[in-house]
């Protein structure tokens, strides 16, 4: 009697195991289509999107360009969102891209060179075809421009800047940075320019037209010099006079409005009994005296201000107490 409960409970394992054999064997089977789905999707995806637009450019003319940049889609001036590669003359970029429609551009070519129309260019791209692109470039002789600057006069400006160019100095133009009894060297394509000098010292003038209209043609050489002129510096001196026991012996004078986040600020060491000069343009400025010990202070406002007039000195005067 007691075998009887055991007979009964076998033929529910047994249907038990066969479900869960089963169950089994279907997610097996589930997960290996999906594994093959997965497989072709991946093969098909390579496929389409392995497929390569060649990017070529082809320059003729004298003073040839040799480098570009290619871009593909819209480029953002901030983020950089496109496609881009630099391209050599006479050799060529590829882009692997999905199926669709695209905007290919050539950039960065030589002021002397222009590139046929259209550009940029639509194109379209279709699954397993390779596109293939050609920029024509054509160069045209170039001609140099030279600027120099004689500077004569006290407290004589030392750099400057010549720009040749309509659209100076918010639009595209030729610039180049030179130090006074240098030349600056300016290439660009033949025709007429205005040539102008600019960052003069305010205490600087130009003698004569500026800017000065240069024609200049293909392969020649044009010569533009400027003379400058230029006057002595207002002078602001600075004294810190000190009294008291334990004096301070020294400080130092910073020119607050000269100040700038890369450069730091114009200051001097001033020697508590003697005096600091500070040539500037004629203005307002702010002055501080600092590193002062502890046991002494600056009678009067710190850091003040002071108006500078066209030429002289201007007398600025800290005095100083010590305990």
């Amino acid at each position: 009697m007691s075998a009887r409960p055991a007979r009964s409970v076998l033929p529910l394992v047994l249907i038990a195991v066969l479900v869960v054999v089963g169950l089994n064997t279907w997610f097996a089977v589930s997960a290996t289509r999906q594994l093959l789905d997965s497989e072709h999707w991946y093969a098909h995806t390579w496929q389409v999107i392995g497929e390569e637009q060649r990017v070529m450019a082809t320059v003729t003319g004298p003073n040839p360009d040799e480098s570009f940049r290619v871009l593909e889609g819209s480029c953002d001036y901030y983020y950089d969102v496109c496609n881009n590669r630099d391209l050599t003359a006479g050799e060529n970029v590829e882009f692997s891209l999905t199926p669709g429609t695209y905007s290919i551009a050539l950039n960065d070519v030589a002021q002397n060179c222009s590139v046929g129309a259209p550009n940029p260019r639509t194109v379209t791209v279709v699954a397993n075809v390779q596109t293939e692109i050609t920029f024509a470039v054509t160069c045209v002789a170039i001609t140099t421009i030279r600027v120099s600057a004689t500077t004569t006069g006290p407290d004589a400006d030392q750099y400057y800047r010549a720009e040749v160019g309509a659209d100076c100095p918010l639009g595209p133009c030729n610039v180049q940075y030179f130090v006074a009894g240098t030349t600056a060297t300016i290439e660009v394509p033949a025709g007429t320019y205005p040539v102008r000098l600019t960052d003069i010292a305010s205490n600087c003038s130009v003698s004569g037209s500026n800017p000065v209209s240069v024609t200049a043609s293909a392969g020649s050489t044009a010569n533009v010099a400027f003379q400058v002129t230029c006057t002595a510096l207002p002078v602001v001196r600075v004294t810190a006079p000190t009294s008291g026991t334990n004096p301070d012996a020294s400080y130092t004078v910073v020119n607050e409005t000269t100040c700038d986040y890369y450069y730091g600020c114009d200051q001097k060491a001033l020697p508590a009994a003697g005096a600091v000069e500070f040539k500037v343009a004629t203005g307002s400025y702010v002055f501080r005296l600092s590193a002062i010990a502890s046991n002494c202070t600056v009678t009067g406002p710190n850091p003040r201000t002071v108006n500078v007039a066209a030429s002289g000195t201007t007398e600025l005067v800290f005095p100083v107490t010590c305990q």
